[in-house]
């Protein structure tokens, strides 16, 4: 899947890259959903995954928070 995300606030771009940044496994789990524990495991990883391809978008962007 192709998306194209414009963000034209060079600020809320820094923001969402230091965000990507933070975001910790127990951060994803806490917020998945799923019936068994080995669900919610599965999203929070598919949930860091998503935020990855983000980050790296970011960061090729010029959005590569240290």
């Amino acid at each position: 899947m192709k998306m194209t995300l414009t963000i034209s606030d060079h600020e809320k771009a820094e923001a969402l890259a230091q965000f990507c940044k933070r975001v910790t496994f127990d951060d994803a789990y806490r917020r998945a959903h799923g019936e068994t524990e080995e669900e919610r495991k599965k999203m929070a990883y598919r949930i860091l995954g998503a935020l990855s391809i983000v980050e790296t978008c970011l960061a090729d962007a010029g959005f590569s928070p240290r």
